[in-house]
């Protein structure tokens, strides 16, 4: 039976991959070393900051990459309050609390950074909310869904996991859970989902799907 479901954040619920992407073009030219959105996009989309800075610079001493990832969000908390949710995402949430469903997000942000978004974004319906730095390894490893799972008390074979990027995907799968891609780009395809959909509200659907099965 589904009891519960974790979102991925960013490009999940919140319109912010631009914005991320943008930064981090931003930090790794001051670094010397050039990377497009695009490229972020297709390669980086959906990782922790620590496993993206260790991929385009092979930087491995843990200070250094500390001194980049807070440079990173300097740069980011300069467009914070320009990210907003995606317009479905409010009815989505409502509907789903009203299916008695536990709701929680598995974020790669860091927490500060996730802990002035949920200030702002109040989203009064998740009940826990997990950044990659609470947990030892980022995503695609599946540890902040297991946190995330921990927190709201139910099991991943119990569990939903929607995401927009394959390091979501990956981990959902690897963990047991439904996986539920949400598409936000026109050439965006993922063939390892147990679900694609267009917008959340189709996730209703879904849940209300897997409820009515257990009741049969």
């Amino acid at each position: 039976m589904i009891k519960g479901i974790v979102f991925d954040l960013d490009g999940t619920l919140i319109d912010s991959n631009l914005h991320l992407a943008k930064s981090w073009v931003t930090v790794f030219k001051e670094l010397g070393y050039a990377i497009t959105v695009e490229y972020y996009f297709k390669e980086l989309r959906g990782l922790s900051a620590r496993d993206i800075i260790k991929k385009v610079t092979r930087i491995e001493n843990d200070e250094r990459i500390k001194d980049i990832i807070e440079r990173r969000k300097e740069i980011l908390s300069s467009s914070i309050n320009d990210i907003k949710p995606f317009p479905e995402v409010q009815p989505t949430l409502s509907q789903l609390k009203l299916l008695n469903l536990k709701l929680a997000i598995a974020s790669s942000l860091s927490y500060d950074i996730m802990q002035v978004l949920k200030n702002k974004l109040q989203f009064n319906q998740i009940e826990a909310w997990v950044s990659s730095d609470m947990v030892k390894e980022g995503k695609p490893k599946p540890d902040v869904f297991i946190e995330a799972l921990k927190r709201i008390n139910i099991s991943s074979k119990e569990s939903i996991i929607v995401g927009d990027s394959i390091n979501d995907m990956i981990p959902a799968k690897s963990i047991g859970a439904i996986a539920v891609y949400i598409k936000r780009y026109k050439d965006d395809y993922n063939n390892i989902a147990d679900y694609v959909i267009n917008s959340l509200l189709e996730l209703v659907e879904i849940a209300k799907r897997y409820l009515l099965l257990h009741q049969i």
